[in-house]
């Protein structure tokens, strides 16, 4: 699992938390390249003003724990370090009493009981 990508480790984590029956989605918080761009020659859409940065890779609405907001942010086992605006996102979340949790694979959401 070392050498996974983090989008095969997040796929993994759906595919986890849809079978357990949670509503759970990937949040994509990457601009979007798109070929139309410049004339053809590509560009990235800018993220849209409301998108703030340091949201967790998955949404999930926990079905067991009354509708609670968890996000998760996904990291390779090694090599993969929480962001500035991430840290400053999970304390954002935690204010709102919603869970915020770095995780490194299913394992590690099964550990948070999800």
């Amino acid at each position: 699992m070392t050498n996974e990508a983090e989008s095969q480790i997040q796929t993994a984590i759906l595919e986890y938390l849809t079978k357990r029956g949670h509503l759970a989605w990937r949040n994509n918080n990457q601009p979007t390249y798109d070929q139309r761009m410049n004339g053809g020659h590509g560009g990235y859409r800018a993220q849209s003003k409301w998108t703030p940065k340091g949201l967790p890779d998955i949404l999930l609405i926990d079905k067991e724990n009354y509708g609670q907001l968890v996000g998760l942010e996904v990291k390779r086992p090694k090599g993969g370090k929480v962001s500035a605006d991430q840290l400053l996102m999970q304390k954002r979340f935690r204010l709102y009493n919603a869970e915020y949790h770095v995780v490194h694979g299913v394992e590690g959401v099964k550990q948070l009981g999800l």
